[in-house]
């Protein structure tokens, strides 16, 4: 077979077409524009993060609008990352082979729009990782500030009532949340325990799993504060939910 019988070359690139020029000498060879739908595919990983971000952050509100403890929460928080960097590590190296392929045949708005769209992916699932303990404490603090104060301490002041007219007297009383003894509205916050005593009323929420002896709770003082709310609040390290009833969080944020 003759030199001018011999097939073209290959092109050295991928997704080439041929162009006829009319004269035999040479074949040349473009590129093959990206396609729309392949164009579609280099923007999808942005939503997607967004998506995967918006869950991971939800769940974050969740749990802090559960009152989970701060110190469960910081193991709940270690799988949930694992899970969101393992979808967000797939998302993002589709991302990268797709922008690789199609970056020879793309224009320069094209590599923008695409450069761009990754780049955002990874600043949202940045994000969503920076600012979910902030998103958590927000729950938890929206979860305490949503209780009714007046309603709260009439629970409360009614178990304390309960409590010293047994016989024999009893000084104080530790019971589960969904205890029948437990009144209405109390019971409607889904607490752990109540811990009732002559002079204060702990609605505990939840409590630390690894030592079992810090809890997330509200405090309901039944006598005289003899100081201010916020004095109070600051000499217990507690947060002021309600002045007037007095009605605190405990611990206070960090």
């Amino acid at each position: 077979m003759s030199a001018l019988q011999q097939p073209p070359p290959l092109p050295d690139v991928p997704f080439a077409r041929v162009v006829p020029d009319g004269s035999g000498a040479s074949v040349p060879y473009l590129l093959r524009p990206v396609s729309r739908a392949a164009r579609f595919l280099l923007a999808l990983p942005l939503p997607l993060m967004g998506v995967l971000s918006v869950l991971l952050l939800l769940k974050q509100y969740r749990s802090g609008a559960s009152f989970t403890h701060d110190t469960n929460h910081t193991f709940i928080f270690f799988f949930d990352a694992i899970v969101f960097g393992v979808l967000s590590g797939v998302v993002l190296a589709a991302a990268a082979v797709a922008i690789g392929c199609a970056w020879r045949r793309l224009d320069r708005p094209g590599r923008r729009r695409a450069g761009g769209c990754g780049a955002a992916a990874l600043a949202a699932g940045v994000l969503a990782l920076w600012f979910s303990g902030d998103v958590f404490q927000w729950g938890k603090s929206r979860a305490y500030a949503a209780v009714n104060p007046l309603r709260l301490v009439s629970d409360c002041t009614a178990m304390a009532s309960a409590l010293a007219a047994q016989q024999p007297p009893r000084s104080q009383s530790f019971v589960e949340g969904a205890h029948p003894s437990v009144p209405a509205y109390v019971r409607s916050l889904a607490p752990r325990y109540v811990s009732v005593t002559a002079g204060q009323v702990e609605v505990i929420m939840s409590h630390d799993f690894v030592s079992g002896a810090y809890n997330e709770s509200f405090i309901v003082p039944l006598t005289s504060l003899a100081t201010e709310p916020q004095s109070y609040a600051a000499q217990k390290r507690l947060t002021v939910l309600s002045v007037q009833p007095p009605v605190f969080r405990s611990p206070a944020p960090r």
